[in-house]
Formats: structure tokens, sequence, C-alpha cells
């Protein structure tokens, strides 16, 4: 019973040593599984993206919605890359612009509170410990049902 939670994750690891071209190929069907055929979560990306753009017209927000699901879909494939890339493939896809800035307070032993936007993959903020010694913490703040905190 205890190697069955590990092997419940075999499937992931073997998808995730694939090449990042491969995966991206992989991320297209998956897009077209989650829009064309599930359609998954549609009318919330829909009624989200006229709450936040309400100036657009019904095509630029298609447009958007699709690419909206892209960036979903390569999000996903990349999070199953996080549990087999390697230190030099993650340093060139997650970039921290002005290390010596928070480098400076570290060394002086003061915390931090860095603040991410949900830009990219947020996902790879795990390997900040690539370019840090210091540890780091991530939290989050789940998604919750409208009128409920």
């Amino acid at each position: 019973m205890r190697y069955y939670s590990q092997i419940k994750f075999l499937p992931f690891y073997a998808v995730s040593v694939l090449p990042m071209s491969v995966l991206y190929l992989i991320s297209a069907v998956l897009f077209y599984v989650v829009y064309y055929v599930k359609g998954y979560r549609k009318q919330i990306v829909r009624e989200n993206l006229r709450k936040a753009f309400p100036y657009k017209g019904q095509m630029e927000l298609a447009q958007i919605e699709k690419k909206f699901y892209l960036h979903f879909c390569d999000i996903a494939i990349e999070s199953v890359k996080t549990l087999t890339i390697n230190e030099n493939e993650i340093k060139k896809r997650l970039v921290v612009r002005n290390p010596n800035l928070i480098r400076h307070y570290l060394d002086r032993q003061e915390s931090i509170l860095l603040y991410t936007a949900h830009q990219d993959n947020w996902e790879w903020l795990v390997y900040l410990s690539l370019y840090f010694k210091y540890p780091s913490y991530t939290f989050y703040r789940p998604l919750q049902k409208e009128g409920t905190l």
C-alpha cells in the first residue's frame, strides 16, 4: 500500500522526461480536449473576461479566451515537467531580475516578502533556491466561490 502512493505518479514522471518541444505539442492536444471537447469552466472564463474587459467585443473576448486556455494547458504541462527538469533548463525559464536587490536584504538577515503575479508559470517559484541560499516559503489563497471568504 505504501508504494501505491508513489506508483500512481509514474505516468506523470514518464511524461516529464520528454523534451519541452514534445510537451508543448502535448499541450496543444490538451488544449483541444479542454477547450473544444470538455469545455472546462468555459462559462466562468467567459463571464470573468466580460467583467474584466467590458469594453471589448465578442470576437476579441473569444481570442483572449482561447489564448487563456492555451496558456493554461502550457502551465499544466510545464508543472508536470517540474518532476524532472534540470537546473540549466529551469534557469533558462525562470529568470530573477535584480537578484542583487533581494540578496542585499537577505545578506543583512532581513526578512522580505516577494509578491508575484500569475504570469507565466508561477509553479516554478519552488526553484528560487537555485538563486538564493536562503529558504523561501510559498503561500497562496485558494480560489473561493463568489460571496464566500
